[in-house]
């Protein structure tokens, strides 16, 4: 029936919105859905098989940039900050680049600029379904930056394999936070330095490295870094400048932490997701 309303194909249909938490296997028929109630609204995905393109054999391979150390090629001077092509192209850049504001910019809140592959996703390793390679507490970390953070996602990869990944892992319908805009490979240049040109963005002051999350399926059963790590953005949440901070030792960072649960609910009237005193006890 949908098939035949939409064009899309049972195949290529991916019903959102209808469960929370672990999702379905496909072989479970709608009317076995528990807590899906009669008027319950819900989105269908798919493409239209005339609009379908043959996939590629190899997906474009993606740099792991937590491999790399930019700030290793960061002069300690302003000669990048003050190089004529590096100001070309980033006034070039700024120019060009569109940004699709999915949800608006809330007033008095700081920006969180998230790398996707590595830091909240394995992009690389085969899984049976991509929940598997959702990097833990993701969507945990993602529920208490919101509140006192606008959430911008980045990818060096193209738009099409971008929006295929942030819809499967669900970032865009998430109840308890909302994605302000994603920036793929084109918002990208690169930078001319003497020893080295570098496609990235050097952020001495206000990035993060942490270690990348690899083989998803079974690293995922041990890795707990984005847990410390949302205890370190609700103490950053009260910082400032966040260029006062040696984000290096973010790990034993000493300052006070912003509790999620002494917030005001989130727009549209969604309960609180975190108890950030909980995060006292949590370490890498």
């Amino acid at each position: 029936m949908l098939a035949d309303m939409t064009g899309v194909q049972p195949m290529r249909q991916k019903l959102m919105g209808l469960v929370k938490g672990k999702l379905p296997s496909d072989n479970v028929q709608l009317c076995e859905l528990k807590d899906v109630k009669d008027g319950k609204t819900f989105m269908l995905m798919g493409t239209v098989e005339e609009k379908i393109h043959t996939a590629p054999e190899t997906l474009p391979e993606v740099l792991n940039d937590l491999d790399f150390d930019f700030l290793d090629y960061v002069p300690k001077d302003d000669s990048q900050k003050n190089d004529a092509k590096n100001i070309a192209s980033l006034n070039e850049y700024a120019a060009k680049t569109k940004i699709t504001v999915f949800n608006p910019l809330r007033e008095g809140k700081k920006m969180l600029v998230l790398d996707l592959d590595y830091t909240l996703f394995d992009c690389k390793t085969p899984a049976s379904h991509i929940s598997l390679l959702a990097r833990p507490g993701m969507h945990e970390m993602l529920s208490a930056a919101y509140v006192y953070y606008d959430i911008c996602i980045w990818s060096q990869t193209h738009w099409k394999w971008l929006e295929m990944k942030i819809t499967e892992l669900g970032l865009l319908t998430h109840s308890a936070y909302k994605i302000a805009f994603v920036l793929d490979r084109s918002s990208m240049f690169s930078i001319t330095s003497a020893t080295r040109k570098v496609d990235g963005k050097p952020v001495k002051h206000e990035g993060l490295k942490i270690p990348a999350f690899k083989n998803g399926p079974e690293s995922r059963k041990t890795d707990k870094v984005l847990f410390p790590l949302t205890r370190y953005l609700l103490q950053l949440a009260l910082v400032d400048d966040f260029r006062s901070v040696n984000h290096e030792e973010w790990r034993s960072f000493s300052g006070p932490m912003a509790h999620v649960a002494d917030h005001p609910p989130v727009e549209d009237g969604e309960s609180e997701p975190w108890n950030a005193g909980a995060l006292g006890s949590w370490s890498g």
